[in-house]
């Protein structure tokens, strides 16, 4: 591999655990509003392209929800992220 180092990364599926380090769900969801926003869109809006609830959508950008891996997935691609 001429003389690179693989690094190997190690996903867990505890609420707690991705990749080694805590999962910080706060700036999770303060980065979901942030892209949320510069695309204009209501909380509805994203809740409606993913399948979701907006109550759940606010209380995630709140960080008072930990969504899963999937969820996120539907959250990055509503987003077009």
């Amino acid at each position: 591999m001429y003389g690179s180092t693989l690094k190997t990364y190690t996903i867990s599926d505890s609420p707690t655990l991705i990749g080694g380090g805590e999962v910080q769900y706060n700036s999770i969801g303060t980065n979901i509003r942030k892209f949320r926003t510069e695309k204009k869109l209501r909380q509805e809006d994203l809740a409606e392209r993913a399948g979701l609830s907006a109550n759940y959508i606010g209380m995630v950008e709140r960080g008072l929800k930990e969504p899963g891996l999937a969820t996120i997935v539907k959250i990055l691609n509503a987003l077009n992220i």
